[in-house]
């Protein structure tokens, strides 16, 4: 029952798997079964022309035969096999082709998905491993899957055809030949689900694994794993983890090939037993000996068919395992991006906190505990706070990277639930301390900050220069088309803090009514920062500006700062205000003023 089960999820999953061939190309599936169908046919075919050229050869010594006859046969034998060659040949050429535009299908299908899927997922461990599991087997397990389907269906047509021979044959026969191999089949399916579920156990460390090999090869690494002096370190860490890795699979793959060894013994039992009834049977001059060779050729034929189709089962099955995971993947809900009950409002008037919770998915505590405040059109709004504050996840809110718990977030008194994600996110122009760093020409790098207009390149200057990095870049080789980092052979590096540049460049040139910069000049100097923020400061007049700083130098450009420590906002004022007041503002003030005059 338990092999059954198998067998129905085996073609449930290869329903799907079919469904995507098919629109893949409709015309070259078609194409491909019929040619598998002849395949099928052909060998029956040159197994009797076969026989009937030994019955002629053999009735020939007995008594006067045209021998012309043998010549026809073997004519007919000759142009079966050369068009079995034709079909064979246009049979792998469709097949790659298919196969290929196949697994762009399904590539492409894994990579749109990827980039529709809510942030909250790629915080979660659990999802990259899915996510790892999915590309690792994207390059080869969908092809797999194809190859091993159409190998069963050519199997599963050459041995319905023979069959039909056989049961005019020996019914019986037929029968315990299907018989014989199902302990096979078995064996083959049982193994696959076994092999899926270790590696599916083995994701983490597999994640780990590849994180070592990362370590080791990755270029902006290795000058710390040198100074470090971290090379022994991190190859006895691999290797250990490899090889356990290792043993674990050459253990399961010398059990499975124990267990097939005996399964095709049984398959071999049955030869010995059907060879061994021919010859009786032609020794009793009830068969020919052009019918000892005839049944004999398909019975061979049929027995590779048989296990042929056997592990083509097995492979569409285990394959399928980790198919189930990609329609997994492909089924995930979507980040919500066009529910539009409300029109983008043209003047952005207040943005509000209210009363909201938030706690990360997975998580029991809440970082985030009856946040509110509202923020007035034309202010400029600092969050102070140590580290864990909950200051960045208030902005991951804001941009609705994440939704709250529990409150809401409204925009001139609209719950921003109530508008089109896109459109939403069109108002807000977002420089983050952890930024993406673009492996694109400089121009490129910053134009995707508003990458739906077309822009300028003098505008593109304009920004670079509030973001004090237009000098710098006129001295890269080709200054605006530079391509940056080492990616790529012509690729140009910077340092950190000019990629830090570049992205506050990104920031600027959307064209919106509200910024938010996180920590935007962390790896700037004291000089540089204070020009930016100067900068900054006139880009916003007008606009609503959010931003994340340690720096009470550029705190103090706020008209309004609010101070979070626990999750909670303890503190709300402007600095002139706040530094009157014996609290935590003043506390952190004081201490950061004091560092610099000692």
């Amino acid at each position: 029952m338990k092999t059954l089960g198998k067998f129905r999820s085996t073609l449930k999953i290869s329903k799907e798997v079919i469904k995507l061939i098919w629109q893949t190309s409709k015309a070259y599936t078609i194409y491909v079964i019929i040619l598998l169908i002849l395949t099928s046919i052909i060998p029956i075919l040159e197994a009797y022309f076969i026989k009937r050229i030994i019955d002629i050869l053999t009735f020939s010594l007995q008594s006067k035969i045209e021998f012309n006859s043998v010549f026809l046969y073997l004519a007919l034998f000759i142009a079966a096999t050369l068009f079995e060659r034709i079909i064979a040949s246009q049979r792998n050429a469709i097949q790659i082709i298919l196969g290929n535009l196949f697994n762009k299908k399904i590539n492409q299908k894994i990579v749109e998905k990827t980039t529709k899927l809510a942030f909250w997922r790629f915080e979660d461990p659990k999802f990259h491993d899915k996510l790892d599991r999915t590309r690792d087997q994207a390059t080869w397990k969908p092809l797999n899957t194809f190859y091993y389907l159409f190998e069963s269906l050519m199997n599963f047509f050459t041995l319905v055809s023979i069959l039909i021979v056989f049961f005019t044959f020996s019914p019986l026969i037929s029968i315990l030949m299907i018989i014989f191999t199902i302990p096979s089949l078995i064996v083959q399916l049982k193994y696959g689900e076994k092999w899926f579920n270790l590696l599916y156990d083995e994701t983490p460390e597999s994640r780990k694994l590849n994180y070592y090999q990362y370590l080791m090869a990755g270029h902006y690494e290795t000058k710390d794993i040198k100074l470090l002096n971290l090379r022994n370190f991190l190859l006895i860490k691999y290797k250990t983890l490899y090889n356990k890795l290792f043993e674990e699979q050459k253990s399961l793959i010398v059990k499975r090939y124990i267990w097939e060894f005996m399964g095709f013994i049984l398959s071999d039992i049955m030869l010995v037993v059907f060879y061994f009834y021919l010859a009786w049977q032609t020794f009793l001059q009830k068969l020919s000996i052009g019918d000892f060779t005839f049944f004999s050729t398909l019975y061979t034929r049929a027995n590779m068919s048989l296990q042929g189709l056997i592990r083509g089962i097995a492979g569409v099955y285990e394959n399928n395992l980790f198919i189930n995971e990609l329609i997994e993947f492909l089924n995930l809900e979507e980040e919500k991006l066009s529910l539009k009950h409300e029109k983008i409002p043209k003047i952005i008037k207040t943005i509000e906190f209210r009363d909201v919770w938030f706690k990360y998915p997975g998580t029991e505590e809440c970082v985030l505990k009856g946040i509110s405040f509202i923020i007035s059109a034309e202010q400029n709004v600092a969050l102070v706070g140590e580290n864990g504050a909950g200051k960045t996840t208030i902005v991951k809110l804001l941009t609705k990277l994440y939704d709250p718990t529990k409150g809401e977030i409204l925009m001139n008194n609209i719950n921003i639930e109530k508008f089109d994600l896109n459109e939403y996110r069109n108002l807000i122009g977002v420089a983050f301390q952890d930024f993406a760093k673009f492996f694109f020409s400089v121009e490129e790098n910053i134009k995707f900050g508003d990458i739906n207009r077309k822009i300028s390149k003098e505008e593109i200057i304009e920004v670079a220069k509030k973001a004090h990095i237009h000098k710098k870049i006129m001295t890269f080789p080709n200054k605006y088309s530079t391509t940056l980092g080492r990616w790529y052979h012509e690729g140009h590096e910077i340092s950190y803090g000019e990629w830090q540049r570049i992205a506050i460049a990104r920031a600027l040139i959307k064209r919106c009514p509200v910024y938010v910069l996180d920590e935007p000049t962390a790896a700037l100097d004291a000089k540089a920062e204070y020009l930016v923020f100067e900068e900054f400061k006139k880009h916003v007049i007008g606009k609503i500006a959010m931003f994340i700083s340690h720096r009470f130098s550029n705190v103090r450009l706020a008209n309004k700062i609010l101070v979070l420590e626990n999750g909670k906002i303890i503190q709300e004022g402007s600095h002139q205000e706040l530094a009157k007041i014996n609290g935590r503002y003043k506390e952190l003030y004081e201490f950061q003023a004091r560092s610099y005059r000692e």
